[in-house]
């Protein structure tokens, strides 16, 4: 197949939407479709790189086919992760849930940046990638009739308009007033084009401008909800930790009121750092924070919580073998009397010497056992037997 005898390739229509996953059968044909949108996709790009690679001006041409061949191994690679989660439709409720976070979630789209896109604009941004390669390379199996193209330039129209639509942020005066020259521009040129005018020159223009301007929707939008949901990520940290932060004050009082020598660890008020900034920059930063926060507090716990809970684990040691002693009778015993005492004075009074302790526990242990035990039968020597 020749280049200009390519069809255009069109990504399919994802099914379901995050939190309503759709059908095993809708899926298994979403996955068929995929598939056979993904090899003619690496077919039409190796296609396009060789034409590049014959074009006059070879270095023009890096870029888009280098961004494209990246874009589309990621759409691979998360293809793949699609195949093995459906494993031949052997899915259950939680496999639908996982084939729709991996179809509607984040991916690393090889754009260079470390932008993360959703797969579905993935998909988009391929088939715009390889519309304007298709044009500046004048391989676009349309580009024999300039009249026969004005259709599908109005279908990447209102896929501008759509984009704008499904974000508002999009609709800053600059990008509406962008969108309406173009369409006025795609109405003179499709005049002019059904009147017998040579306007092939100005429609791969026209291509080239809307793609770019398609793909920096996307790209602008995927990265205002990156940060929308890293501040929501990062003002339900802050509320978890600025909940959790009392406990952890209650806990280093009881441990410095029980414990001999407990630690002296200040606890972090999570509260200072503030409200969650509105920037990429600052929101980063925030999170960086948390992250410290949430390790300092998880540092107390454990520096208070372990004593008290050694101390609780030392106690249940001793009356398990205290219940032992009792039920074979010997713990009114003198040494044995002595030696619970001993631990009782102990793990029972505060602040407690968890080093004492556990040194008591240890010496009681040992009596009841010498208590309770068999003595160890000698094994007869040779001479003796």
């Amino acid at each position: 197949m020749t280049v200009t005898d390519a069809p255009v390739l069109s990504a399919p229509v994802a099914p379901g939407r995050l939190g309503a996953p759709a059908s095993a059968p809708e899926y298994l044909a979403y996955l068929d479709a995929l598939r056979r949108w993904r090899d003619g996709r690496r077919a039409e790009l190796d296609r396009l790189d060789k034409a590049a690679l014959a074009a006059a001006r070879t270095d023009a041409f890096t870029p888009d086919i280098t961004l494209a061949m990246g874009l589309w191994q990621a759409i691979s690679d998360r293809y793949e992760q699609l195949v093995r989660t459906w494993d031949s439709g052997r899915v259950g409720r939680a496999e639908l849930e996982q084939l729709t976070q991996l179809i509607f979630g984040r991916l690393d789209a090889g754009l260079g940046t470390g932008l993360a896109v959703s797969f579905t604009e993935a998909l988009t941004l391929s088939d715009a990638l390889a519309s304007q390669l298709r044009a500046r390379l004048s391989l676009d199996p349309t580009a024999s009739g300039a009249a026969a193209r004005i259709p599908m330039l109005r279908a990447q129209l209102v896929r501008l308009r759509d984009l704008v639509k499904a974000d508002g942020s999009n609709a800053d005066p600059a990008v509406t007033a962008t969108i309406d020259r173009l369409r006025a521009r795609l109405e003179d040129l499709a005049t002019r084009a059904l009147a017998g005018g040579d306007v092939g020159g100005e429609i791969a223009g026209f291509d080239a401008e809307a793609t770019r301007l398609e793909r920096d929707l996307i790209v602008a939008s995927s990265r205002r909800r990156d940060l929308a949901a890293d501040r929501a990520r990062a003002e339900t940290t802050r509320a978890e930790l600025v909940a959790r932060a009392p406990a952890l004050v209650e806990l280093a009082a009881r441990c410095t009121d029980k414990i001999a020598g407990a630690p002296r660890l200040a606890v972090p008020d999570p509260s200072t750092l503030g409200p969650v900034p509105e920037d990429r920059a600052g929101v980063d930063t925030y999170l960086q924070r948390l992250a410290l926060v949430r390790t300092a507090l998880d540092t107390v716990e454990a520096a208070y919580g372990g004593p008290l809970a050694e101390r609780e684990d030392l106690r249940g040691v001793v009356k398990a073998f205290q219940a032992k002693a009792l039920a074979l009778g010997v713990a009114e015993q003198v040494p044995l009397l002595a030696a619970w005492e001993q631990v009782r004075a102990i793990l029972w009074s505060a602040p407690c010497d968890l080093a004492a302790g556990r040194d008591a526990v240890a010496a009681y242990t040992a009596l009841v056992r010498q208590a309770t035990d068999p003595p160890a039968t000698p094994t007869p020597t040779r001479d003796q037997a």
